[in-house]
């Protein structure tokens, strides 16, 4: 697998091409009539009609449509789960497909950059990596399944998927989550922001002319409120969704059954030390925290300087300069690297761009042009203290928070605060400074010496950590996120090439309990080859030169195995074996007044192997909820009801389902996936150490 090239945009032929797209799409005088897709038929009536107009210039319509009504939706998904076309097809046939939706992808690169600048304001550098993007996961995820299968993961799929996109990214979310649904046999329901229907649809065409039947791809521009509806009456058997953090808490506390997949927030910090080359530093802010406008879940939106270059005021003209240069307004002019805003008004953004809280002073101020409500310049806001609104909200607009740190630990500390997770830049030339903000940074995408936004696939795959994820938190672009629409069967033991070094008390136990042999043997070896080779690694998959794209696995700081009493004592041995060969921080907790057959031998092989075994109420347990540690049932069956409310309400993920006998699935419930990417050619150095 090879990363797609964004366009070359030096070139003459490119700037010439992008005239031509620009004429075409800012010169639309009669609006497209977009339907939805449901059941292999499309309808231009249903509910509210909604209108779509050019971002640059909001007089010129250049679209509408009428959203599906809560019982065309209820149909759609009906008709989803009844519909199994795609499912049954043979996999070659698939995979031809949807290779053949990254040719159409790429053979539509045009009209996708120009939907999407008209429809949402993005300027064409920022929608061209869109495409490629797109492209990438149609080419990978199918890639991905093979891979899989090729590991000994085989499964079927899931059912109906349900795809809830956002505007920011208008092409390519909504393409990773609708080729990551259709690689893996399942049938997708496309829900698209109502602020990207247009992208969405000429998207959606791009599927359907490569030959995925619209059996396989509805398309249901509509009201949240009657999605939700709907799922009431008629459920799916997955969501993935990106987009704000209070929706997909919404979506995982009303329907606790259905797998949700989210990818939310974040409150992102570039951390610049003493040590930092200060020009590099500034030039990589500014793409981290401007492109897109700040609208992007991945954007700088905290700079935290440590004190002498906070305090140096050569560092803070160069910056100011810096910003003040960045050209904003139309996104037709391609001297603008700002287009407008998504919405004129944003209450959280306007609140911060209007007060100023103690210790705060405003380097750069935002204007509002009186043309465009949705054009509005970049902003610097100086001295923000911790705690405050400014640094705590998520605002997704173009306004830097510069905080006051006394030094790099300080600055962790202060960036590791927030209560998302998503991406963090450093910027410092020194190494031990690199590798203190590796170990300690509690992000899922890390950057250092680049910007912090522009993840690519496989590359720096994508995706957070605390309430920038909710739901299991499986990497975007990551070769593990397709096994998330997989119905894995827990039965298959692997035959592996592998020698396991066996202690000598693990046989014992094994012949004691009358456990079979060659099926433990092969969990062990499964466990083992997948811990010794892949979660126990650092990967590069490209060793581009320049710059390293590590790929980690960081263990939970604890994990919490509870039992009720009613568990398979076979289990509870294996989570034991999964302990001693990764060595997992395991406490093992059992209810105060269980009575279970095996208690003895719980007891005796805890102290065997020195591990903590916790006789605790429900209530006690609620403090394993949490971010930094994985609480892991046996089986849905045996969560319990406090335990579950609060999980949902806190967006938190609880590993529910039986052991598997794949260690390749089966380990990634003791491990959060990272992503590093590191530029370290500045000065010379192109082959790295």
């Amino acid at each position: 697998f090879w990363n797609m090239a964004d366009t070359d945009w030096v070139l003459q032929p490119n700037q010439t091409w992008a005239m031509h797209i620009a004429q075409k799409w800012k010169n639309i005088f009669m609006p497209t009539k977009i339907p939805t897709s449901i059941a292999n038929e499309d309808f231009f009536e249903g509910g509210l009609q909604h209108k779509i107009y050019d971002k640059s210039n909001p007089e010129r319509q250049i679209a509408e449509v009428n959203f599906a009504a809560y019982p065309q939706i209820v149909d759609a998904i009906q008709f989803a789960q009844n519909n199994l076309e795609w499912t049954k097809m043979l996999e070659s046939k698939k995979q031809d497909i949807l290779h053949q939706v990254a040719k159409n992808l790429a053979k539509r690169r045009g009209d996708l950059i120009g939907v999407g600048t008209a429809e949402t304001g993005k300027i064409f550098t920022e929608m061209d990596g869109e495409i490629s993007e797109a492209i990438d996961f149609a080419r990978f995820y199918p890639y991905s399944v093979l891979k899989l299968q090729q590991q000994n993961v085989k499964g079927k799929a899931k059912g109906t998927v349900l795809v809830i996109s956002p505007w920011n990214f208008p092409i390519a979310i909504p393409a990773g989550g609708i080729l990551a649904a259709l690689a893996t046999g399942n049938r997708v329901i496309f829900k698209p922001s109502s602020e990207a229907i247009f992208c969405a649809w000429e998207l959606c065409k791009c599927f359907w002319d490569a030959g995925v039947p619209k059996s396989a791809l509805q398309f249901i521009p509509s009201k949240g409120s009657d999605v939700s509806k709907a799922l009431h009456k008629q459920k799916v058997d997955a969501i993935i969704f990106t987009g704000g953090t209070n929706t997909a808490l919404d979506l995982y506390q009303n329907f606790p059954d259905i797998p949700l997949f989210a990818e939310t927030g974040g409150k992102n910090a570039t951390i610049v030390t003493a040590k930092a080359d200060r020009d590099q530093a500034i030039k990589n802010v500014l793409q981290s925290a401007f492109s897109n406008n700040g609208q992007k879940c991945s954007a700088t939106s905290l700079l935290i300087l440590e004190e002498e270059a906070y305090n140096d005021e050569q560092f803070k003209m160069a910056l100011l300069d810096a910003v003040k240069s960045l050209k904003w307004g139309s996104a037709w002019n391609f001297e603008n690297k700002m287009g407008p805003l998504i919405q004129s008004s944003n209450s959280a953004l306007t609140q911060a761009m209007q007060v100023l809280e103690e210790g705060e002073s405003w380097l750069l101020q935002a204007v509002k042009s009186m043309q465009n409500a949705c054009f509005v310049s970049p902003s610097i806001k100086w001295g923000v203290q911790p705690n405050s609104f400014t640094f705590k909200t998520e605002l997704f607009g173009p306004l830097l928070a510069v905080v006051c740190a006394k030094n790099l630990k300080d600055a962790v500390k202060i960036a590791n605060a927030t209560q998302y997770g998503l991406t963090a830049g450093l910027e410092s030339l020194d190494e031990d400074e690199i590798a203190y903000f590796k170990q300690k940074m509690n992000a899922g995408n890390l950057y250092i010496n680049k910007p912090t936004t522009g993840a690519v696939v496989l590359r720096q795959a994508f995706g957070g950590y605390k309430k920038s994820a909710v739901g299991k938190g499986l990497k975007a672009g990551g070769l593990n996120y397709v096994s998330a629409f997989m119905e894995i069967s827990n039965h298959a033991y692997e035959d592996l090439d592998w020698t396991f070094r066996w202690q000598e008390k693990w046989l014992e136990i094994i012949h004691i309990e009358g456990l079979q042999l060659e099926n433990f043997k092969r969990f062990a070896k499964s466990i083992d080859y997948w811990y010794q080779n892949l979660f126990k690694v650092k990967t590069d998959y490209f060793g581009l030169k320049g710059e390293y794209n590590i790929s980690v696995y960081k263990k939970f700081k604890r994990v919490v195995l509870r039992l009720n009493g009613q568990e398979n004592w076979e289990e509870i041995l294996k989570m034991l074996l999964i302990q001693q060969i990764c060595k997992l921080n395991l406490i093992i907790s059992v209810p105060e007044n269980c009575s279970a057959q095996w208690l003895k031998k719980l007891e005796y092989y805890t102290k065997l192997f020195a591990l903590e075994l916790r006789m605790e109420t429900e209530e006690n347990v609620l403090e394993y909820v949490s971010y930094k540690h994985r609480l892991r049932y046996l089986s849905p069956l045996y969560t319990e009801d406090l335990v579950k409310k609060y999980a949902l309400q806190n967006g938190i993920y609880i590993a529910n389902e039986s052991i598997l006998n794949l260690g390749r699935i089966e380990l990634l419930n003791y491990f959060k996936e990272q992503s590093i990417s590191h530029s370290y050619h500045r000065y010379g150095n192109l082959m790295g150490k």
